[in-house]
């Protein structure tokens, strides 16, 4: 949906053209005659400019997002935390950011409206306009005209059931039930009905009475976009959203990027790494706790961090930072015999021989691969998950080799298992 209408903002010059040919052509004439109605109204066609301008100028960040956390990268859950973070730094609090082209147009729609369009400017920057209809409130009238409407609607249908039910072999129980069926199409037909009488009213509204200061268009945009600003800031920024504990969980991930864990303190380290507890699977109880590991070895793994120079990009690499961590553990075996042989522990200077250092950064590679396994969205991740798997399997000069072997496992699945 937001590409069309970021494709449509795009294109709004040429759509006056297009829907008078539409119209002169013949062509839906109904619903071509309501366009024009509304884009041959000048009061009404600065508020479609603008409330277009708006939704595709502040909810591009929001649809970016989105698409990019039902991706298939390995390392997504160690750099999510940060393109969210980026996110709502945009929109502090759940407000909404600059808009400098929405902006523009709000300053030429006052000038239009209080030059050409014979509107009064407000004696005073705050003479605000009155507040517009909600979508929910739009909805709520709905609602109850429809629920209101609803025994006349039911009568109706029990004087054709009586009228026909001497000549009817059907039961009780699939009248009622088919009869059940018409009401919810009925009032389903009748809602919207409803809805679009009630937006039409809504918008006549708007155009006789306009906003005519900067501070009532942002009110009104506001009313608008805000809510799917907020309703995503809530979830996740917010203590008490259904997501925020699994937002903590990514904002630790991030440690596991060696260059954000060399920029942090080992107090800070130790705070994150306590938002992993969330993830039950790295909390379970004894020696083998995953959390308590990885704090006691944070010394040790941000020293090997340190040493990290080139800057993992997503976009080429969707695997560099687990692959680091796998090369990491790869040498651990190696180190530790090299520090027994020399006596001294190459990361605490410990000559004890009892030191853990070695055995505590095994956890990161296990930590590391069990954050791997999650999806921050469960939009196509799975399927999107399965073919990044076998894309990393087969190379190139291997992509008929892949398409044969999906084709098989697909038909196998089909004709259960059997040849």
């Amino acid at each position: 949906k937001f590409e069309i209408l970021q494709d449509l903002y795009e294109k709004f010059g040429d759509i006056v053209p297009f829907v008078l040919r539409l119209n002169s052509d013949g062509i839906a004439p109904a619903n071509s005659n309501k366009l024009l109605q509304l884009l041959l109204d000048q009061r009404k066609l600065w508020t479609l400019k603008i409330e277009l301008s708006a939704y595709v100028e502040s909810l591009k960040d929001l649809c970016s997002l989105c698409y990019f956390l039902e991706g298939d990268g390995t390392d997504m859950v160690f750099v999510v935390a940060d393109k969210v973070n980026d996110f709502l730094a945009k929109y502090p609090d759940g407000t909404l950011k600059t808009l400098p082209s929405t902006e523009r147009l709000v300053r030429e729609a006052i000038n239009w409206a209080v030059t050409d369009g014979g509107f009064e400017a407000p004696a005073s920057p705050t003479d605000l306009n009155p507040p517009r209809a909600t979508i929910a409130e739009i909805d709520r009238r709905v609602q109850n005209q429809v629920t209101s409407d609803r025994p006349r609607r039911r009568a109706a249908i029990e004087g054709v059931r009586n009228a026909v039910i001497a000549a009817s072999a059907e039961t009780d129980a699939a009248r009622n039930r088919r009869e059940a069926a018409m009401l919810r199409e009925q009032e389903k037909e009748a809602a919207e009905a409803v809805r679009v009488a009630e937006l039409e009213r809504e918008a006549e509204r708007l155009a006789d009475a306009p906003p005519l200061t900067p501070d009532a268009w942002k009110a009104h945009i506001v009313s608008g976009i805000g809510p799917a600003i907020h309703y995503f800031t809530s979830r996740c920024a917010d203590e008490n959203g259904d997501r925020f504990k699994s937002m903590e969980v990514f904002q630790a991930a991030r440690l596991f990027n060696p260059h954000f864990a060399k920029t942090v303190s080992h107090e800070e380290a130790k705070a994150l790494l306590e938002k992993l507890r969330h993830y039950h699977v790295l909390n379970q109880e004894g020696e083998d706790n995953v959390v308590n590991a990885l704090k006691r070895s944070f010394t040790a793994y941000r020293q090997n961090a340190s040493l990290v120079v080139k800057r993992f990009d997503y976009d080429v690499d969707k695997a560099g930072i687990l692959s680091w961590h796998y090369k990491q553990f790869l040498k651990l075996e190696n180190e530790k015999d090299e520090d027994a042989r020399t006596g001294k522990c190459r990361y605490c200077n410990s000559t004890s021989g009892r030191c853990k250092c070695h055995d505590g950064l095994k956890m990161w590679w296990k930590a590391a691969r069990i954050l791997a396994l999650l999806m921050p969205s469960s939009g196509a991740a799975e399927t999107e998950r399965v073919f990044s798997l076998l894309n990393n399997l087969f190379s190139d000069q291997q992509t008929l080799a892949l398409g044969d072997l999906i084709f098989l496992s697909l038909f196998l699945a089909y004709n259960k298992r059997k040849v």
